[in-house]
């Protein structure tokens, strides 16, 4: 069989053609529009990470010129068969099992993470981005081999370098986004399950603090535009330290779900958070107020002693205030067409 007569990748997932790509360009193969970047805030040789040019991201088109790069390179249908071989036996250990991202399932998780890589990760939670292992593996992926020496556990800072979509189209394109990213990162898998795992832990910690302390932005209603801008604004003033260039909702159930994840995306002490929501809730409740007296106007008229003891005494049956007492019995009178003329 020719080898023009063969396709490597037919059938192939994304994840496995990002794998490829990266076998590609570590045996120093010349791939369009792909290459191998080295961490800019890792000492470690092994930490990179696979950067794919958004025009060839999708996967028809990467699926393409990976193709076209098998053929240029590998001349006869054995030398595509030992890299097929080698292929599956990183495969098996390269890419992190589907059930490592099963918490993500639940939307709020997956919107945090999501925004949580774009915010700058690597300096967004100094204890999980600089915490010391000592003589841990780094995994060589072009090799198959684990290399033993001094390191440090950090979540790098790649994000919007890896040609990974930056304003996801809907849930699961955010969802693949994730998985996308820990594909991209080339360093040992078992450091990126112990990174997983921690931001894991983060995540459930916060859902505690929101069972104790309530969901933030409770007072919004999800299809509110208005209101969701307002928050929003309110909130980008109020913290500055996101990065809230890179958030750009495209819906309002979209918007809503950012500034919850973004939430907790900021990196600040708990009491802060509940300060935050003192303070927005109330900002909200003044919002609501000055709406409301928009069609409302100040008018002012003498009556006797008695009217305006019958009134505070119907004010407090009724469990109105004074104003919504006359508006009533104006309205009712009017809706009778009283002739006031007689």
């Amino acid at each position: 069989m020719a080898i023009n007569d063969r396709s490597f990748t037919g059938g192939k997932t994304i994840r496995d053609l990002r794998l490829i790509a990266i076998l590609m360009c570590g045996k120093a193969n010349s791939v369009p529009l792909i290459s191998l970047e080295k961490l800019a805030n890792s000492d470690v040789e092994q930490q990179k990470y696979l950067k794919i040019g958004e025009s060839v991201y999708e996967k028809f088109c990467l699926q393409e010129l990976l193709e076209k790069t098998v053929r240029n390179n590998f001349k006869n249908p054995g030398e595509v068969s030992e890299f097929e071989k080698e292929f599956i036996k990183v495969r098996e250990w390269y890419l992190l099992a589907a059930k490592k991202f099963s918490w993500l399932s639940e939307s709020g998780a997956g919107y945090w993470l999501w925004c949580y890589l774009r915010n700058e990760s690597a300096k967004f939670s100094p204890y999980i981005s600089r915490a010391p292992i000592t003589k841990t593996s780094s995994f060589d992926p072009f090799s198959g081999e684990l290399l033993n020496e001094d390191t440090e556990n950090f979540l790098p800072q790649n994000y919007d370098h890896t040609g990974l979509t930056k304003s996801p189209n809907n849930y699961g394109e955010l969802f693949d986004s994730i998985i996308g990213f820990f594909d991209h990162w080339i360093t040992d898998p078992v450091y990126k399950e112990n990174t997983l795992d921690v931001l894991k832990t983060k995540w459930s910690f916060l859902l505690k603090w929101e069972a104790e302390n309530g969901k933030p932005f409770a007072f919004l209603d999800k299809n509110d535009k208005e209101g969701g801008e307002w928050c929003w604004e309110y909130f980008r003033k109020k913290v500055t330290v996101i990065h809230w260039g890179q958030f750009q909702p495209a819906t309002t159930l979209e918007r809503y779900s950012y500034l919850t994840a973004i939430f907790y995306v900021w990196n600040v002490l708990p009491e802060a958070r509940k300060v935050f929501l003192t303070d927005i809730n109330r900002a909200w409740s003044q919002r609501k107020f000055r709406i409301s007296q928009n069609d409302r106007k100040a008018f002012q008229t003498y009556m006797k002693e008695d009217t305006k003891r019958k009134l505070l005494e119907l004010s407090e049956a009724s469990g109105m205030k004074i104003h919504e007492v006359l508006e009533a019995i104006i309205n009712d009178a009017y809706s009778l067409g009283l002739n006031l003329s007689k």
